[in-house]
């Protein structure tokens, strides 16, 4: 459990005082200068969160939702309705290091379309060349003396077609990309949008992060690895001087051994390599180095303990799991459900009293991706309406952006 931390110096009836006041004008849970914005009452647990002085710590998930989703109109399902709750004039997905779908979808989904038809029109004229032939350039000369043209089409004509018909693949291809967008309501670009309501948690355990990169072992080889880490360049690789010459000359004639060895081991059972080493005691250096690869996807983790003390905690309990639990799953596309539209994505902040705190890392855009919910503690108990006296959960996210130095430096 998180705590505000009072200094020995202050005195703490003054610094009581002091809270009480600032908390009292504080607009509660919002971060600062979107007081308007946001519902933040119906999804916080506990009560107190942000105005009790041992609750000034605490996690705040603000979700984007699809903008397709049939839920951004309110669709009934199941038991009760569910509506997203969209705020609009909100830009969310930008300025991370993925593609950015305010400014990418469109032309992504178009040249999708394009480059299909166009493939699909290239294939057709390149049968179509196949099937009548190339001319090789030669006259075809007759028993007669008489010259003829060769039958076939020229190169140019065979670019033609091709040309041609990718272009009108292309064509095709966009066009019926709009019928179905139109028709069926398939395959439309997607937008996020922001939701109105916010999860806000009390923070309880202590909030950690991992950085992972990869990185891939190799062999750069005798020769390559050799004359480049002897501290030349590669400028200078070719203009050995001769004692550096004779030493890669002895190593790879020590190669040559070694690979021979293998024919020999299998006429006379003789091992020319091994025996070099034996008698030498050494082995060539195959100058293995590290490789980078790729950046880790951050994972977070949150644990949750819910024990409500009243029925307004209760509902909220079932609420915030309910919203974890719906945000976190795709929905079906179109009368047929031929097709998913892509679950939420989350974006988490870490806040101190009404503020994102700076002391702990960025999260960049989420998924949610592991969601474990466990009713009734230890021991399992409910109270007489049925209501479990302890919830708990468990929540595992992705990010989705690779980070780099210019992300760190921002605070991630």
């Amino acid at each position: 459990m998180a705590h505000t931390v009072m200094h020995s110096g202050d005195a703490p009836s003054e610094k009581l005082r002091e809270e009480t006041t600032r908390l009292t004008e504080s607009p509660d849970l919002n971060p600062k200068g979107e007081t308007e914005k946001y519902n933040v009452t119906d999804f916080a647990y506990p009560d107190g969160i942000s105005s009790d002085l041992d609750k000034q710590h605490y996690i705040q998930f603000f979700i984007n939702v699809r903008g397709n989703s049939k839920f951004n109109e309110g669709e009934a399902r199941g038991r009760e309705q569910m509506k997203n709750n969209v705020l609009e004039g909100v830009t969310v997905g930008s300025g991370q290091n993925r593609i950015d779908p305010n400014r990418s979808a469109e032309r992504l989904t178009n040249t999708a379309a394009f480059t299909t038809g166009a493939t699909a029109g290239i294939a057709v004229g390149s049968a179509i060349v196949a099937k009548m032939g190339l001319k090789s350039g030669k006259k075809v000369v007759q028993k007669t003396a008489k010259t003829e043209p060769e039958e076939g089409l020229s190169k140019t004509q065979a670019g033609g077609i091709v040309s041609s018909l990718a272009g009108i693949g292309g064509g095709t291809g966009l066009a019926v990309l709009e019928g179905i967008q139109e028709g069926f309501g398939l395959l439309k670009e997607d937008v996020p949008k922001r939701l109105k309501d916010v999860i806000t948690l009390h923070i309880q355990d202590r909030p950690a992060v991992n950085y992972g990169v990869s990185y891939q072992e190799s062999e750069l080889g005798l020769v390559g690895g050799g004359i480049l880490a002897g501290g030349q360049g590669a400028s200078d690789a070719i203009g050995l001087n001769k004692d550096s010459a004779r030493e890669t000359t002895a190593a790879l004639a020590t190669q040559v051994v070694a690979g021979a060895s293998s024919i020999l081991g299998a006429v006379g059972g003789i091992n020319a390599g091994r025996l070099l080493q034996a008698g030498t005691k050494q082995i060539t250096n195959p100058f293995r180095e590290q490789f980078f690869e790729r950046v880790d996807f951050r994972t977070f983790n949150f644990r949750h303990t819910f024990m409500p003390k009243s029925e307004e905690e209760a509902r909220k309990v079932r609420e915030i799991i309910k919203m974890f639990k719906f945000h976190m799953h795709p929905e079906l596309v179109g009368g047929l459900g031929l097709m998913f539209l892509y679950p939420s994505e989350f974006e988490i902040k870490y806040m101190y009293r009404d503020t994102e705190n700076e002391y702990f890392n960025k999260i960049s855009t989420c998924v949610l991706e592991d969601m474990n919910v466990e009713y009734g503690g230890d021991i399992f108990a409910t109270f007489e309406t049925g209501q479990p006296v302890e919830v708990n959960m468990t929540l595992r996210f992705k990010e989705l952006e690779v980070l780099t130095k210019e992300r760190i430096a921002e605070g991630f």
